[in-house]
């Protein structure tokens, strides 16, 4: 399964999605960001 993050905000928003993404599920997911 793939995942896309699209983060415009800053304050690395993006960064932590993607971290608990791996976190919960680990490499089961292809992240795109």
């Amino acid at each position: 399964m793939r995942i896309a993050v699209i983060d415009g905000q800053g304050g690395g928003i993006g960064s932590t999605v993607i971290r608990k993404i791996y976190e919960a599920h680990g490499e089961a997911f292809e992240v795109w960001a």
